[in-house]
């Protein structure tokens, strides 16, 4: 190991994450997510820890701003349909507003770290179009563009 302790050999790492959604209505869509991750005591390298800061998951701050070992996370929202593109565009456009939360630390440095988010959802030919913006409660915000898989993990 580095004299930081970090090492990612032998690194044992579990994460998931889940999400629904809910009808209500004819137009409208409860949803949550929730998802969680551990590295078992170990302390890989920041480039193997778990990152938050994209949409849904503490997009109000920058994409990494937030590493640790472990992480937490849960966001829940409403959608509403606010009409179709055309059919050679794609499906459904909604608007909604949903809560994050979450956090990544180290062992025994969790918090809870909140984000208010809203924006339109546009279910494309190329995949979903999200156009949102986001604030956090310490201030910091962050509007962003984002084409393809919206819900879900992805390694840096």
């Amino acid at each position: 190991p580095l004299p930081s302790g970090r090492s990612s050999a032998q690194l044992l790492q579990l994460s998931g994450e889940v999400n629904r959604f809910w009808s209500s209505g004819e137009k409208g869509r409860f949803f949550a997510l929730a998802g969680g991750g551990t590295s078992f005591g170990n302390h890989p390298l920041p480039t193997d820890q778990f990152a938050l800061g994209r949409p849904f998951h503490l997009g109000a701050h920058d994409q990494g701003e937030f590493r640790g070992d472990h992480y937490y996370i849960a966001t829940g929202g409403y959608l509403h349909q606010l009409g179709r593109l055309p059919d050679f565009m794609g499906g459904p456009l909604f608007a909604g507003a949903w809560l994050e939360n979450g956090d990544a630390f180290n062992s025994g440095e969790a918090s809870f770290r909140t984000n208010a988010s809203g924006g339109v959802i546009l279910d494309t030919l190329v995949g979903p179009v999200i156009l949102a913006g986001s604030a956090g409660f310490d201030g910091s915000w962050r509007t962003y563009i984002g084409v393809g898989r919206i819900f879900g993990r992805r390694r840096e």
